[in-house]
């Protein structure tokens, strides 16, 4: 469930140290204490979950759990679009996800 699934097993610990040491460099966090289901509720703004199934960076399983667990969200998968190709492969739909999502939303507080 995991990008570093792509290297060596012998490269994935030393990677991920590096990764996290950089993340909590920048941020300040602790990216193995990172909760993303946990911390949605703290969003004040209606969430729409768009995802290529043919993302093979994020797993579309992720965005699947997210949605599940917030209540007033919503999730479109895009059939064959791969990680962040959305746009491309269906843009007409992904413009009309995002202008619906938009005007039917309320302003954040």
């Amino acid at each position: 469930d995991h990008q570093l699934r792509f290297f060596p097993r012998l490269l994935r610990n030393p990677l991920h140290r590096v990764t996290a040491c950089v993340g909590r460099l920048e941020t300040g966090c602790n990216i193995d204490s990172i909760q993303p289901i946990q911390e949605l509720s703290r969003i004040p703004a209606r969430l729409y979950f768009v995802h290529g199934t043919a993302d093979f960076i994020v797993p579309t399983q992720n965005s699947i759990r997210m949605h599940a667990s917030l209540a007033g969200s919503q999730l479109h998968l895009e059939d064959g679009a791969p990680h962040i190709g959305t746009g491309i492969v269906n843009p007409a739909v992904y413009r009309n996800i995002l202008r619906t999502h938009f005007q039917s939303s309320p302003e954040a507080p």
